[in-house]
């Protein structure tokens, strides 16, 4: 399990490099603003396509040769970036754009339902706290490795490594378990609504999936977008990087409790999302700058232990044969909101201080985490509560 999880990090290491690395790429190639529209909206546009596809193929074959596939589409998606590189074919975008934004949706619900496929139930926590210390150590080191090879003109270098990056993560699951025994079937008759269906008849699971999809919409993409600017206006815009850092540390702290075998009960999960209100109180006070640094700790805190006990309550009431549809369905709604949110917080800014801005997300959060929390099941995601299952 800790080498599978391993070749997760070099895989979502390829992540980091694709996503930031694409941008610097057509940046050094062409600087145009359409040229980079038109490659992050085709990567956004068919990630969100794929992300609804998802909720049928990850339930329909073998995960384990659906990440090997996902790893195929890096690589093709790296390629295709070299190409780009050497022609400066503006067309080549939208297909960079469709295969990285395929591969980069699919992985983390695909990889998380392969967990649920070879974990057993006892060694889930700690499969899923080390899935999630890969995942922290990678985000970190993609994107500052990309910037590190544009400083120094050394793009082509960015696809290439990615490319050997997915080699060595589709080298890794051909070795690894094979997931899921029972043999796998593409149903024509009621698959696409089969995960939709157990969402809606377990309420606890459907209040928490509104829950996260508009708190990424409208407490997490309007702090994606602020700090940015209110650091620049605090003459320090260089700190953002830094305090992205710290919040992976805090979200590596909490997988590590969880390594370490330390409880943490599920009722915690909810309340300890408002946590993420320390940003917003930094930004709403307009802070000494330093504050934001123990701001961010705690909200990768937050991240952190809700993320994995919220992964694990999935995996352990939901039916191998529709885990990865309900995880689709969760990703799908994180994906979409976080683009609608981005575009009203840019809308807002024209009009709305940081502050005022800042302050709506802070009652967006306090209002939805309180409001789920009411909903049967949801303080202890599902333990101790169970709802009639719909028959398919």
């Amino acid at each position: 399990m800790r080498a599978l999880l391993s070749v997760q990090l070099f895989n979502m290491l390829g992540d980091g490099l694709l996503t930031v690395g694409l941008t610097l790429i057509v940046v050094s190639v062409s600087q145009s603003p359409a040229d980079l529209t038109l490659l992050l909206a085709c990567s956004t546009a068919t990630g969100l396509v794929a992300l609804l596809g998802s909720s049928i193929w990850l339930d329909a074959f073998n995960r384990r040769h659906t990440l090997i596939l996902i790893d195929v589409g890096r690589v093709i998606a790296a390629l295709l970036s070299v190409a780009y590189m050497v022609s400066s074919q503006t067309w080549l975008l939208v297909l960079i754009g469709i295969t990285a934004g395929i591969s980069v949706a699919l992985y983390r619900p695909a990889f998380s339902a392969y967990i649920g496929d070879i974990a057993a139930p006892e060694d889930r926590h700690s499969a899923n706290a080390l899935r999630s210390t890969a995942s922290k150590l990678s985000s970190i080191a993609g994107p500052a490795l990309a910037g590190l090879l544009a400083s120094v003109d050394a793009e082509m270098t960015i696809p290439i490594l990615a490319g050997v990056l997915a080699c060595v993560s589709i080298i890794g699951f051909t070795l690894g378990p094979a997931g899921m025994t029972p043999e796998r079937h593409w149903r024509m008759s009621g698959f696409s609504t089969d995960g939709f269906r157990f969402v809606w008849s377990h309420k606890w699971v459907m209040a928490i999936i509104a829950q996260g999809a508009i708190q990424i919409g409208f407490v997490s993409a309007p702090i994606t977008l602020i700090v940015p600017l209110w650091l620049s206006n605090q003459h320090a815009s260089g700190q953002y990087g830094y305090a992205m850092a710290v919040e992976s540390a805090g979200a590596l702290i909490a997988t590590l409790l969880f390594m370490r075998g330390v409880r943490i009960p599920a009722i915690l999960a909810m309340p300890v999302l408002v946590l993420q209100g320390a940003v917003l109180l930094v930004l709403i006070c307009d802070a000494p700058t330093p504050l934001i640094y123990p701001a961010y700790f705690v909200l990768g805190l937050a991240m952190g232990i809700f993320g994995t006990l919220w992964i694990s309550a999935l995996q352990a009431s939901v039916p191998a044969e529709l885990l990865g549809r309900v995880l689709s369905i969760d990703a799908l709604g994180n994906s979409a909101f976080s683009l609608v949110g981005i575009l009203i917080t840019g809308l807002a800014l024209g009009h709305l201080s940081f502050g005022e801005v800042s302050t709506a997300s802070l009652v967006v959060l306090i209002a939805s985490v309180v409001l789920a929390a009411l909903v049967p099941g949801v303080l202890t995601l599902g333990h101790l509560h169970r709802e009639p299952n719909l028959e398919p």
